[in-house]
């Protein structure tokens, strides 16, 4: 994850599944928890979690956009 930092974006942000997930902003590692889920099918995980993300990221106006 450092080494996408190191080519310029404001934050890092890792899935591990059922751990934390890992969020690298301001050249600071930390771990964000997750709640407990029960999982049934982990087709779209990964753009469900992004959208939530990006959502949350323009809710509080930590993205600039045009």
């Amino acid at each position: 994850m450092c080494r996408w930092a190191e080519l310029g974006p404001a934050i890092c942000v890792a899935t591990q599944g059922v751990d934390d997930v890992l969020l690298l902003a301001d050249g600071q590692l930390s771990g964000v928890a997750t709640l407990p889920t029960r999982v049934v099918d982990t087709v779209g995980a990964g753009d469900s979690f992004m959208a939530g993300l990006i959502s949350s990221l323009l809710e509080h106006t930590c993205l600039a956009y045009s």
